[in-house]
């Protein structure tokens, strides 16, 4: 459950990054060998109100076991960035999926 030898394979300052992710233990046979590690690139826009956060994970499979891994991150993001729109905004928030 880490990014432990994962790395930052483009980075635009100070637009964006992207770097290699490992799924969680759950996963680990399917996404975390080095041969099948995704592609997670956070973009950075300023905006009237701040700046707008976009995270587009790929790099996704079309197996069964793929696809379950797939919609597991899809809820895990959704939970990790509305936690940190939390703590920015008001300091709540957990720092990380639970």
């Amino acid at each position: 459950m880490s990014t432990i030898g994962c790395k930052i394979v483009r980075y635009d300052e100070p637009r964006s990054f992207t770097f290699q992710w490992k799924g969680p233990d759950p996963f680990a046979e399917t996404m975390n060998r080095q041969e099948r590690l995704t592609l997670v690139k956070v973009t950075l826009e300023p905006t009237d109100r701040g700046t707008t956060v976009r995270l587009e994970h790929s790099g996704w499979k079309d197996t069964e076991a793929w696809k379950q891994a797939r919609q597991w991150h899809v809820e895990a993001w959704r939970q990790m960035l509305a936690s940190l729109k939390a703590m920015l905004e008001s300091g709540e928030g957990a720092g990380c999926c639970p």
